[in-house]
This record gives C-alpha cells, structure tokens and sequence, in this order.
C-alpha cells in the first residue's frame, strides 16, 4: 500500500486514478476540504515512479462543494483530460484539458448540461485528446424530457470545445455513472437500480448486468475486449471488493481486498499482471493505493 495524501477532510471527489504509459505515471484526481476562504481545493497528484513519491498541485479551489470528476491522461502524449461538478447548485459541469502535463489548462468550459442531473459526467475517455466522449445522465435538457431519467452521451472531435449530445437509453430510475475507457470502442461502468452494469457504446450501445445490490460505487478498467476489470464497495460492511472477467464480460469472479470500511474505488489496469486501486479509507479520509504486478 501507499499513501497517496493524508489530507485532513475529504470532499466530493474521491479519488480518479489513471495512467498514461505502462503505470510508471499515475495521475490521481482528488479534493479536500480545509478551513478559510475558498475552503474546497480540487488537486491532480502526479507520480512518476509508479507510486513511490507524489507531487500535488491545486487546480481549481472554490466556495461551493464539488460533485463527482473524471480524468483521462491520454496515451503517448502529454494530455490531460478532467471533469467535475463545479457547484452542487448550479450543476455546472467543468472540462478542462491540458497539453503539458497539468501545468497549465488552456481550454477550460463550463457545459451546463441541464438541473437534477446526478452525477454528470463522471467519466472521460479519449485516445487522443481530440475526440472526447463524456457519458452522463440527466433528468431534462440536451438528450431527455423533463421528469425523464435519460442515459446520454456527449461527444467532442475538437478537443473539448464543442460537444453534441445522443441519448442512449430511457431509464425509469437512477443511474449512476462511475468510469469509462475507450479503445476502438467506449466503455463504462455504472450503478443502475439493484444491478452494477458493464456497457459498450460503439458500434452499438449494449449492456451486460454484472452484480447483484450488494456492490456499491463500480468502477471500471477495460484492458481488451476479453479483459475487464471492476473496483467496487461492499454494500452494507464498505469492504474492497475486486471483480474480473476473461471472456468479454460474460462472467465474473468476484475477490475482497480490504476489510477495512473504504469508500469510492478507483481501478486502473496495466496488463494482466499489473493493476492499481485508489480508495479513501473511511475512519481517516486517507487516499490509499495498491498495486500489483503479480496479479491481486
């Protein structure tokens, strides 16, 4: 294990981890809540010796709460993709990308995608950093009637400056949106009713229901179209349950990695023998990450 930050209070963004190499970089997406003006503090934690030593930097600080984010550092370049609620009010969605590694953000946009909307855009996937694919749901506005719970998707092909919307199924209830890869196709995981759910986008939208009530906050890595990967709470006791499928999602087994209450899962795969997980532990708000290179 290693600890990632130790922060004294942990906001709504739990921690997002990805990698744009072979896990020799990781990228952490966070936020923390301290005392004094602007209190909320949005930070990207970057490593870049597989874990070993971070390096923090505030990207965004507020007055108001955040909910939810998403980050993609994109493949063999220096892109960085992030999303986030800026404000649990205004349900102002925040895109932000950066070429040189974070250290600077020239595009930065608030989509407002529409009110009731929880979460939004949890997720980000790009192979390149041009076209851009953020899933969401959303009960009125670009792709749904008011009072209608709506699974949507926003598309960009020029970096993130300008989004389309295509909706992809009606649902009667919540959805919950918590990760997504893209390879030649999109991917996502997401908590919808009783059921955690694994779905493909393109080149048509399909969905595989996963497991039962008793996960809780899924998160998932897509490393080939056999390989798939899932990070997820135990219901009611908040153990670290690890799920994985060899056969393109058709069947799972299911592995607890932590018996220590933990919140909001985030999992990144390597290969098959090198996969991470970032999570908060509840008693403390530490940022914990285990990795392996052997399997978990």
């Amino acid at each position: 294990y290693t600890t990632v930050s130790s922060a004294p209070s942990r906001s709504s963004i739990p921690p997002v981890l990805s990698s744009p190499d072979n896990g020799v970089t990781l990228y952490i997406l966070y936020s923390i809540h301290i005392t004094g003006a602007n209190p909320y503090k949005l930070i990207l934690a970057e490593s870049v010796n597989g874990g070993g030593i971070w390096t923090e930097s505030i990207i965004d600080d507020s007055s108001s709460d955040y909910n939810g984010g998403a980050l993609t550092p994109v493949k063999n370049t220096n892109i960085i993709l992030v999303g986030y609620d800026k404000n649990r009010t205004t349900f102002d969605y925040v895109f932000m990308a950066s070429s040189d590694k974070g250290t600077t953000w020239p595009i930065t946009s608030t989509i407002s995608f529409s009110t009731n909307t929880t979460p939004r855009g949890n997720a980000i996937a790009s192979t390149d950093g041009n076209t851009i694919y953020i899933p969401f749901t959303t009960f009125q506005g670009e792709c749904g009637n008011p009072g209608s719970s709506i699974l949507c998707l926003a598309s960009s092909t020029d970096g993130g400056n300008n989004f389309i919307y295509t909706k992809l199924r009606n649902d009667a209830g919540s959805i919950y949106i918590n990760s997504s890869i893209s390879d030649s196709s999109l991917y996502f995981s997401l908590k919808k009713s009783s059921y955690v759910y694994f779905n493909k986008v393109t080149p048509l939208y399909s969905e595989i229901k996963v497991a039962p009530l008793f996960l809780s906050q899924p998160d998932l890595s897509v490393l080939s179209l056999n390989n798939i990967y899932i990070a997820a709470q135990q219901y009611s006791v908040k153990y670290l349950i690890y799920a994985e499928s060899i056969n393109a999602g058709a069947s799972f087994t299911y592995s607890t990695l932590s018996t220590i209450p933990i919140v909001s899962p985030s999992i990144f795969s390597i290969s098959t023998e090198s996969i991470c997980i970032a999570y908060n532990i509840v008693s403390t708000n530490i940022i914990k990450l285990k990795c392996t290179t052997c399997g978990i």
